[in-house]
This record gives structure tokens, sequence and C-alpha cells, in this order.
């Protein structure tokens, strides 16, 4: 797995306090810049990491996150890692309520170039149009079915307005933008009538998100799209049901370099724990599922893990209490942990990467999510 690959192997991230005292510090945070934790905690955010910027400077944009209570916008900038070198980065601010403090995201722009063939794969698998605006709603980016709704070829929609170039119509991408999730509505939803380049009117359904960086992500659903996605969703049904249904089918453990993987659950849901380990063991793994972190501790203490599924919200100890008993373990070896969680927020995904996660999965997994899981993991 390359850099990357995972972006909490890239994601730098330094918390500090309403002073701008630096209290932790990511893994990745420690390389970027070439100083460990230790040699950061306890002194001024400008003076270990954002040297190129004065004290006015970075205490204006911490005051700033703590009275709004929003993210910086995402900035390209350059910063000095320990030695003098400059590393363009990709710069955003976020507050972190639990910890009564700020929390700096620093993105290498070459780590974003690495990534940048797979991420498009990822973009042209979805059956949907796809596209990706910044704050002021032009278009950083379009999956190939979103070009062709709008009448364009790959590519041609970067940088444009989207009602200007693609006919989406004038006022839905700032309605969009303006969007605030609740109770009621998660996520922005509209039907309206495009007019495209091409002058063939079609009729789309309009989902949306914001981001953290003051974008959003959106889905262009037309009626080709919404059918290939129910079959989607009904094929996974069928599957999940198949394998439910179905005893799972376990191999002697082979020995040597071609052992199961092994794999720990730990969900307080009887039913999750059920449909993960027969999932898993029907794909070859040894799975081990604990129904609360102090179990999930003691499993793991015993016999070790190749990757872990850790439900947040379990009682007791939670799935961050988990995560960092696991991460403590003397000599243990280090292994994935994947955190499963019925929380979609921005918020909580980013929580999930600053505690050290190396992938964030929302409820309900899927069985070929699952799979994709194992496979990449182990």
């Amino acid at each position: 797995m390359t850099a990357g690959g995972r972006l909490g192997e890239v994601l730098a991230l330094v918390l500090v306090d309403e002073t701008g005292t630096v209290r932790s510090v990511s893994p990745a945070a420690e390389r970027l810049f070439g100083l460990t934790e230790a040699e950061a905690r306890g002194r001024p955010l400008w003076e270990s990491f954002h040297r190129e910027a004065s004290a006015a400077e970075g205490m204006a944009g911490i005051e700033r996150v703590l009275a709004t209570g929003q993210a910086l916008p995402a900035r390209r900038t350059v910063v000095e890692r320990r030695d003098g070198a400059p590393v363009q980065v990709f710069l955003s601010a976020m507050p972190d309520p639990e910890a009564r403090g700020v929390l700096f995201l620093h993105v290498p722009l070459d780590a974003l170039e690495r990534s940048e063939a797979r991420r498009l794969a990822a973009f042209e698998e979805i059956p949907a149009g796809l596209l990706v605006l910044d704050g002021d709603g032009r278009v950083v980016a379009a999956n190939r079915v979103a070009a062709e709704l709008m009448g364009h070829e790959p590519g041609a929609l970067d940088g444009t307005l989207p009602a200007r170039t693609g006919g989406l119509p004038e006022g839905l991408v700032e309605r969009l933008l303006r969007f605030r999730p609740d109770d009621a509505r998660m996520a922005f939803e509209e039907d309206v009538d495009l007019v495209p380049a091409d002058g063939n009117r079609r009729a789309l359904r309009v989902l949306g998100r914001g981001t953290a960086g003051a974008g959003a992500v959106v889905l262009l659903l037309d009626a080709t799209s919404r059918r290939r996605l129910a079959v989607e969703r009904d094929e996974a049904r069928a599957s999940l049901a198949a394998t439910i249904r179905k005893p799972a089918r376990v191999e002697p453990a082979p020995s040597g370099e071609g052992r199961r993987p092994r794999v720990l659950v730990a969900d307080d849901s009887d039913d999750n724990r059920e449909l993960f380990a027969h999932v898993l063991r029907a794909r070859g793994a040894d799975v081990a599922a604990a129904s609360s972190g102090e179990e999930a501790l003691a499993e793991a203490e015993a016999r070790g893990f190749d990757l872990a599924l850790v439900d947040l919200q379990m009682p007791g100890m939670d799935g961050f209490e988990l995560l960092r008993r696991l991460r403590a373990l003397p000599g243990l070896r280090p292994a994935p942990i994947v955190a499963v969680t019925a929380l979609t927020s921005d918020d909580a995904r980013e929580r999930c990467r600053w505690a050290g996660f190396d992938e964030w999965v929302s409820k309900p997994v899927t069985v070929r999510r699952l799979a994709e899981l194992l496979e990449r993991f182990t």
C-alpha cells in the first residue's frame, strides 16, 4: 500500500488548544514536519509547524474556527519542515468540540497526485452522475456519467459553473451549498429538469451534501441511473440473504504462511456480529466475534488479529477507547483497524481518521464491502 492508498497515512493532523499550544500530533504530521509529538507538545503551533506564519496569523485562524464552529476552507499553501525544506500542502482547520480545541489538517500535494489514478477509478465506478464542487460552486471533478448527462466530453466541465455549462437550473447550486442537514433532511434533494448543451431535456433527481472544505458532492440521477442503483441494491440484499441462510463452510486452518486471516469483530449487536462472521468465514477468514470492547481486547491479547472491525458506539469501552487499547498492546504486530458506525457526518469521519482508524465504514455494511475489506487488508 502506497502512501496515497490510505488517507490516514498522509493526513497530517495537529491538535491545538484555544491558545494555539500543540496538544497532540498524528504520525503523518511527525513524518511530514520531521519532528516528534514529544518535541512539539506544549509549544505554540507557529513555532513547531507553521513557522512561516506569525503568531497573530495563527491565532486569527484559531479564534475564527472557535467563534464560528465552522471549518476553514481548504487552501493550497507551503509549510516548512524542521530542516527548512518547503512542502506544498492543502491546509484546513476544523473545531474539535470534544478536545475544546482546533484540529489542523495538512495533505501533501504529492500524496494527492499519487492517489489520483485510484481516486478516478473509484469515481467512474459509480452508476450515476457525480460532481465535486468547490466553495464557489465550480466543478472540481465530474465523472463520465455526469459529463454525458450534461452534454459534454469528460473533463470539459472542470472549472465551470454547472448552471452555465451543464444545464442545471439557476440557483440550484447556491441552494445546495447553503443546505445544512438536520433531523428531517440528512441530504439536499430536489427534482429538476436538466437542459444540457444538446437541448435534450432530462428529468433528474439531484442529491447533495456539503464537504468540510466548504464545497459539495452532488449526485445526478436520471431514470437509467436510478434503475442501475436499484439493481445493485437488490443484488446486495439477495446476496446478503443467501449468505445468512447458507451455513458458512469453514475449512481447516492451513499451516505456515498460507494460514487463514484472523479477523476480530467487536459489535454489541448480535445481528451484526452474526452477519459479519458468516460473510467473513464464508470467504476463508478465522473470525473472533466479541460483544464488547473488553471482550475484544481479551481476544486480541490472547490470539492477536490481522484485521479488526470495531463498532464505535458500544456501551462501556467504546470503539475509540478499544482502538487506543489495541494499539497499546505490547508485542502485538501492527494490523489494520476499521471503524464501523451508523454515524455519517463529516465530523465523525474526521474524528475516526484523527483517532487512527485505517478505514471508516458506515452501516448498513454490504456483503460486497465486507469482502473488499478482507481482500484489501489481509
